[in-house]
C-alpha cells in the first residue's frame, strides 16, 4: 500500500502527492513527512488543513505535531468535539494534542479507559499518561499495566518507559516481577528504556535467573552482555551474568547517566 511505498520514496516525492487527488493518498504522504520528523514539510502539510476531507486535515494536523508544529491545534480540537460521531478521530486528536502538553482530551481519556475495547483503552493510555497531574498519569499507567489485553499492557509499560524516573522504574520493578511471562519481558525492555541508575541492579538481579523466554529479550541480553569492565569501574563489582560482548549502545547510555551523576557528586563534596 501507500503507506509501505512512501518510507523509500524521497521527501520531494511525497510532497508532491499531497496535492494527489486521492484522500487516502494525502492522508498517507502527510503521515510519513510526520513520521520522519521533516520539520521543512511543515508548511506543505499545513496546506491539507484546509482539505475538503475530515479525516485528511485531522491527519495533517496530527503529522504537524510529529513536526513540533502547532498549527493544526484548531482542527484537532473541533475533531476533539466530534467525538460521540467519531470516536477514533476524537481520541487521535486527544493524543497529539497531549504531546504538544494541552490537556483537552484528558476528560475523553478518562472515559475511555474503562472502554470494552482494547484499541479504545489503549488510546486513553496514551493520553492520561501525559497529564500535567503525576497522579493522573501513573494511576492510568498502574490501570493500563494491570489490564488484561496484552497490547493494553504493552502500551502502558512503553510509556513508563517513555517517561523515566524514580516512579517509573518502581511500578515497572513491580510490574518485572509478576508471573506473567509477557508482562515480565515487556516491563524488563522498558526498564533498560528509562536510562535510570536504579534501574541497573534491578535489571541484574532479574536477569541473572530470568525464564530463558525473558532473557531471549532482546534489550535485556544487550544489557547482560555488555563490557564487564566498564560495570566494574561504575559499580565496583561485576555481575557475573555480563561475560561476553565488547559494547552495548543501551549500557552506554546508563554508563553516561552515572559519570554525570558522578561527577555532579564530586563537584559537590569538594564544595
Amino acid at each position: 500500500g501507500i503507506y509501505e511505498r512512501n518510507k523509500t520514496r524521497s521527501v520531494e516525492q511525497i510532497i508532491a502527492d499531497l496535492r494527489d487527488s486521492d484522500p487516502i493518498v494525502r492522508s498517507a504522504c502527510s503521515y510519513e513527512l510526520g513520521r520522519r520528523k521533516n520539520k521543512d514539510a511543515a508548511d506543505s502539510v499545513a496546506v491539507l488543513l484546509t482539505d475538503k476531507v475530515l479525516w485528511v486535515r485531522v491527519s495533517a494536523a496530527i503529522a504537524l505535531v510529529e513536526l513540533e508544529d502547532n498549527r493544526g491545534f484548531p482542527v484537532l480540537r473541533s475533531a476533539l468535539a466530534t467525538s460521540k460521531q467519531d470516536r477514533l478521530s476524537a481520541l487521535q486528536a486527544a493524543v497529539a494534542l497531549a504531546k504538544r502538553g494541552q490537556e483537552d482530551g484528558m476528560g475523553l481519556g478518562t472515559e475511555c479507559l474503562s472502554d470494552s475495547s482494547p484499541l479504545i483503552r489503549r488510546y486513553a493510555i496514551d493520553i492520561l499518561s501525559r497529564s500535567r497531574d503525576e497522579d493522573i498519569a501513573f494511576g492510568a499507567l498502574d490501570k493500563g499495566v494491570a489490564d488484561a489485553d496484552q497490547a493494553v499492557a504493552s502500551r502502558a509499560l512503553s510509556r513508563l518507559g517513555d517517561i523515566g524516573g524514580a516512579r517509573s522504574v518502581e511500578a515497572l520493578a513491580k510490574a518485572a516481577s509478576r508471573d506473567d511471562l509477557f508482562v515480565r519481558t515487556a516491563a524488563i525492555d522498558a526498564l533498560g528504556r528509562t536510562a535510570m541508575c536504579d534501574a541497573i541492579p534491578i535489571l541484574i538481579d532479574l536477569t541473572g535467573d530470568a525464564p530463558e523466554g525473558v532473557k531471549q529479550c532482546g534489550r535485556c541480553a544487550s544489557f547482560r552482555e555488555a563490557n564487564c569492565r566498564r560495570v566494574k569501574e561504575l559499580m565496583g563489582f561485576t555481575p557475573p551474568a555480563l561475560e561476553r560482548a565488547d559494547d552495548c549502545a543501551l549500557f552506554q547510555k546508563w554508563s553516561d547517566v552515572v559519570r554525570r551523576e558522578a561527577a555532579a557528586s564530586s563537584r559537590a563534596s569538594r564544595g
